[in-house]
């Protein structure tokens, strides 16, 4: 579904070096404490965040018997184009979302689940929201991640 890769844990590591020292120090008893330690937790960090995300969509499935549309932009080598899919749930939507992505990104913006994903050629936007009864509402990340 979605690699992370070193860039992901080298800037998961700059952005967050004070929590993951602290992090280091509360499970070990390390006098000092080098980049490659940093980087192993950042990355350690990074594994446990995406199974996290994995169990609130699973959650989410569960709770909501809806298809889901997926609106997209797509960046292509020769240009954008705009593509639409339905889904049969969320789990699987954002799967298809991340097929072939580097990165990824979820954005909140005007109440919809959104996902910013970069790759080789360019950059992918999606929107994706529930049907019911044939019409789309927003799916809110608050209700995504309310598993936490």
């Amino acid at each position: 579904m979605y690699t992370f890769y070193h860039d992901d844990a080298y800037r998961y590591m700059q952005e967050n070096k004070e929590t993951i020292k602290d992090e280091i120090k509360e499970n070990n008893e390390a006098l000092y404490i080098d980049d490659d330690m940093l980087y192993r937790q950042a990355a350690d960090d990074l594994d446990y965040l995406y199974y996290d995300l994995v169990n609130c969509l699973k959650e989410y499935d569960l709770k909501n018997d809806n298809k889901i549309l997926i609106v997209a932009s797509l960046g292509l080598w020769y240009g954008r184009r705009q593509a639409t899919a339905v889904i049969n749930n969320l789990y699987n939507a954002v799967h298809k979302c991340l097929q072939d992505q580097n990165e990824l990104y979820f954005e909140k913006n005007n109440t919809t689940l959104n996902i910013k994903a970069s790759h080789h050629d360019g950059v992918n936007y999606y929107k994706l929201y529930k049907l019911v009864n044939g019409r789309k509402y927003a799916i809110k990340l608050n209700d995504l991640l309310a598993c936490y």
